[in-house]
């Protein structure tokens, strides 16, 4: 028995006995880790393998950790301005004064930004509340970047989802955790690659 297989044994049965931990390990996970669980909860779907209501509830529950995630570390941004623990995580973001001072000038742009580029959401968001940006501005960037993600990861998950079905047949796919790290590693150089087409384009018009 492989590792993934003796996890898949050990967890499928409580999951199915207590579905309601399916919803707040997934809702956590996307807050924590992003659109890499988001893509990954949307795959499953789309293969079958989530035991929920219907396709919407996965696509409801996807957009609605997101808010939640953006809510919490905009008004953990705002309300640590001036505290110790504050200044402390500050000081550990990567280009935090360069980013911030990119977010003064264009906060709407980096909202949306932080959807496309992987591992960004926290110190973007975080630095958004730490700039004071007002909160209507920012909760209706945070929407619209939300929803044309999430858009987005619908259309790549049954892309993906349908295109690598045909790889099922090939000796090497028949087991299916293989398809599906396939399927994540796609996403992410994907995604990668929108990452970098977003910053560029947001660059440009900086220049302009």
């Amino acid at each position: 028995m492989t590792a993934v297989n003796a996890i898949r044994a050990f967890f499928v049965p409580i999951l199915a006995a207590y579905p309601v931990l399916v919803y707040l390990g997934t809702y956590f996970s996307i807050i924590i880790v992003g659109n890499v669980v988001s893509f990954a909860t949307l795959w499953l779907a789309f293969q079958g393998e989530l035991d929920f209501a219907n396709f919407l509830g996965v696509v409801g529950l996807v957009i609605f950790a997101d808010i939640s995630g953006d809510l919490a570390w905009y008004w953990l941004g705002r309300k640590l301005r001036g505290t110790k623990l504050g200044e402390f995580l500050y000081h550990r973001l990567p280009k935090h004064e360069e980013i911030e001072g990119y977010i003064k000038a264009n906060a709407k742009k980096w909202i949306i930004l932080s959807k496309f580029i992987p591992s960004t959401t926290f110190t973007i968001i975080f630095l958004v509340g730490w700039a004071k940006i007002d909160f209507r501005k920012f909760f209706s960037a945070s929407l619209l970047a939300i929803f044309s993600s999430v858009a987005v990861l619908v259309a790549l998950a049954f892309g993906l989802a349908t295109g690598l079905s045909g790889l099922e047949a090939a000796a090497v796919f028949k087991k299916y955790e293989r398809l599906f790290f396939l399927a994540i590693i796609l996403f992410i150089v994907i995604n990668f690659v929108l990452g970098k087409l977003f910053r560029a384009l947001i660059r440009r018009g900086q220049k302009v």
